[in-house]
């Protein structure tokens, strides 16, 4: 799902992201997009060259790490399974959980309206050759 960069479903000042992916393949030097919103904001990304799991608040033009020891879409997203991604933001922060563990916060937290989901609003980021089951919660 790809928005056309005008209309977003809003997360307000707490939310839960919830979705299901596939065939996530780890490759370097591009950003694989899972959530984007307007103006940069990326609720979950991987990292250029690393395929760390962080967030992008713009405002700081940079990617913020989620802290992760060992969650990489490297070694979650490319063994043939269903993995459920969970991403919630509350207070200042963003909290990842990967299937039902915490992998990882970060003390950035976007609240910009979501415009895409599996990839960036013009296509070059794809995160997984399946997506399933997104769910949206305002808290």
């Amino acid at each position: 799902l790809v928005g056309n960069g005008s209309v977003g479903a809003p997360l307000g000042s707490a939310w839960t992201l919830s979705v299901w992916f596939k065939g996530a393949q780890a490759k370097a030097g591009i950003y694989r997009t899972l959530f984007r919103g307007a103006s940069k904001h990326h609720m979950l990304l991987t990292n250029l060259n690393t395929n760390d799991l962080g967030i992008w608040v713009n405002g700081f033009d940079a990617y913020r790490d989620q802290q992760l020891t060992s969650a990489t879409l490297a070694t979650i997203g490319n063994d043939g399974n269903w993995h459920h991604m969970v991403v919630v933001g509350q207070g200042s922060a963003t909290t990842l959980y990967v299937d039902g563990v915490l992998a990882g916060t970060s003390q950035f937290k976007s609240t910009a309206d979501i415009q895409a989901l599996g990839n960036q609003q013009g296509g070059g980021q794809l995160f997984s050759d399946f997506i399933d089951e997104f769910l949206l919660y305002n808290t």
